[in-house]
């Protein structure tokens, strides 16, 4: 590096990066010490930093538990990272973020285990239930010549989440009041085209009759 302005901020950052490259690389345990040297006579300051890197965590084996109704494929295509990996917290977190962002499950958890031949990543998957079933009153507004009606009706709509074990959401619900009948069916797709791309397809019929 070519000599720059001294601050101890700037000792602070230099230390943070060299932790994050280290923990991306499965270092968990390392050690950073930085220390100065000041020469009166250049007015140069040296840095410099103690490392004790420790032992290097490669993940070893993958164990999926809980995923009864859930494909393993599916499971694992939100994976970011595979067996023979760094144990990098970062992207263990982010895999049970995405997870948990399907929608499907109501815990995600992971535990790393030392073993002789590296680590093990657990996962503990608890599914919420497939099927969920809503209904309820419903007032429409109808808006007419003379001014504004409402209707009391009901409405109701029933939801199956995980079609095939692939996160697919299908469903129908349904709206009927004194003038109006609604109903729609509809299809919600987590992957498009091998892309985790959200896709929704609504098919709806609505009648109403002029009172």
């Amino acid at each position: 590096l070519k000599p720059f302005p001294y601050t101890s901020d700037w000792v602070s950052t230099a230390r943070r990066r060299i932790l994050t490259e280290y923990w991306q690389q499965g270092f968990n345990n390392v050690q950073i010490a930085g220390s100065t040297n000041y020469t009166p006579e250049s007015g140069h300051i040296e840095v410099h930093f103690d490392i004790t890197e420790g032992e290097r965590q490669l993940i070893s084996t993958i164990r999926i538990m809980g995923d009864e109704k859930t494909l393993r494929s599916h499971v694992q295509r939100y994976f970011k990272f595979s067996e023979g990996d760094p144990v990098d917290y970062t992207r263990i977190n982010l895999t049970r973020k995405k997870l948990y962002d399907t929608g499907l499950f109501k815990r995600v958890d992971f535990q790393m285990i030392s073993e002789p031949q590296g680590y093990t990543a657990e996962l503990y998957l608890n599914e919420k239930a497939p099927w969920s079933l809503r209904y309820g009153f419903a007032v429409t507004d109808h808006k007419e010549l003379q001014g504004h009606e409402r209707d009391l009706g009901v409405s109701t709509d029933v939801t199956y989440r995980n079609l095939l074990g692939t996160g697919i959401k299908v469903g129908a619900s349904g709206k009927v009041d004194q003038s109006l009948r609604d109903a729609r069916v509809f299809g919600s797709f987590p992957v498009f085209l091998n892309k985790d791309v959200d896709s929704t397809l609504t098919l709806f019929r609505t009648r109403e009759t002029l009172l």
